[in-house]
Parts: C-alpha cells; sequence; structure tokens
C-alpha cells in the first residue's frame, strides 16, 4: 500500500462467538474523532446494559495514532488487548471494536478469555467493507486573477482539489488540498509561476 494510502471501516460491521455458552457480540465502527468513540461505547453500554462485559479497543490518527484499549473487569489484558491486536493484525486506523459479554455460567480461563474476544474481533471484521482513503496536505498561495486558470491547469495534474477564499482586487487566495505524496512537487511546480504569492513561514 501507498505510503500515503491507510485502511478503515466503510460502515460499521458485527461480529459474533460464543465459548462454553459465554456469548460474545462484536461491534466496529469507523472513527474519526475520540468523542465518537466514547459516545459509541456509552450507548452499547446503556443498550446492553444487562451484559456483563463491554470491552473495547480504538486506534484513532494515522502519523501517531492514539490508542486505547479497556476490560471493563475482565483480568487485565484479556479484554482490549486481542481487540486491538486485531485492529492491528487487519490493518486498520481510525477504528473502534466493542465486544459485549454475556458470561453463560462458565469461568474461561485467561488464555479461552483472550482468544474468544480476538474470535468476535476477527469476525466483525471479516464481515466489514474496508475502504483505501488518501493522506492530503493542504496548502494555501495567492494568485491574480490571470494566473488563477494556469494555477488549476497544474493542480490538475496532481487530482488536486482547489477552494477560493479571501477575493481581492487583484486575485484571490486558493486553498488546495492534494495527496501528501504530490504536495511537494506541486508547490515545487507552482513557485515557477513568479507572480504568485505564498503565506511566510
Amino acid at each position: 500500500m501507498p505510503a500515503d494510502t491507510y485502511s478503515m471501516l466503510a460502515v460499521p460491521a458485527e461480529g459474533y462467538y460464543t465459548e462454553r455458552r459465554s456469548k460474545f457480540m462484536a461491534f466496529a465502527f469507523p472513527l474519526q474523532t475520540k468523542e465518537e468513540a466514547i459516545d459509541h461505547v456509552r450507548r452499547l453500554q446503556k443498550q446492553y446494559h444487562d451484559a456483563r462485559h463491554v470491552c473495547y479497543a480504538y486506534t484513532i490518527g494515522l502519523d501517531t495514532p492514539e490508542e486505547r484499549t479497556n476490560d471493563d473487569g475482565e483480568p487485565s489484558g484479556t479484554g482490549g488487548r486481542p481487540i486491538l491486536a486485531q485492529i492491528h493484525s487487519f490493518g486498520l486506523s481510525n477504528t473502534l471494536i466493542c465486544v459485549v459479554r454475556y458470561y453463560g455460567g462458565t469461568p474461561l480461563g485467561a488464555a479461552n478469555l483472550g482468544r474468544a474476544y480476538q474470535a468476535a474481533a476477527a469476525d466483525a471484521l471479516q464481515q466489514a467493507q474496508i475502504k483505501t482513503c488518501e493522506q492530503t496536505s493542504q496548502f494555501s498561495l495567492f494568485a491574480r486573477y490571470e494566473d488563477i486558470d494556469l494555477v488549476m491547469r497544474i493542480a490538475r495534474k496532481s487530482n488536486a482539489r482547489i477552494s477560493t477564499t479571501n477575493h481581492e482586487a487583484q486575485g484571490a487566495t486558493l486553498l488546495i488540498e492534494t495527496r501528501r505524496s504530490l504536495a511537494e512537487q506541486l508547490q515545487n511546480e507552482l513557485r515557477l509561476i513568479h507572480t504568485l504569492r505564498w503565506p511566510r513561514p
């Protein structure tokens, strides 16, 4: 996979696993913020208030992702960590998985418990639709009105997206968004248009 792409869920997905009559229901969600993760967890805790545990793990962010696991009263490392391992195994970013456990009356032991949470999370991800996304970079510049068409022609070669802001008498500020791997080359090409004005560092 190119360095400026990443994988995440296209839509939520669900999975299921049973072990000695304990039921493990997995719910996987795409994320953009930590607040979304908290909202999903609280909603499931409320919806399945009679369940013994709601364990979860998430990863948010790309370059230095923020990750968290929660065992919700299970023995340490038997719930959240195996769930996060499955997120990593599938190579996903910006993903939350919650696993709701209904106790079946028979203790599983730490090893079996960890495998059960892992299996439930894996089942959800095996059912999931996964999409590939591009990492992008943004930069702005000021172009005279007579130069805007030229800027757009150059930017289109990189499939860049351009929006116009801050109109002035002689020109406008352009906000340009392109794939991260193409951003430096595009900026270098645009700097050949000497009438453009760039923000100060």
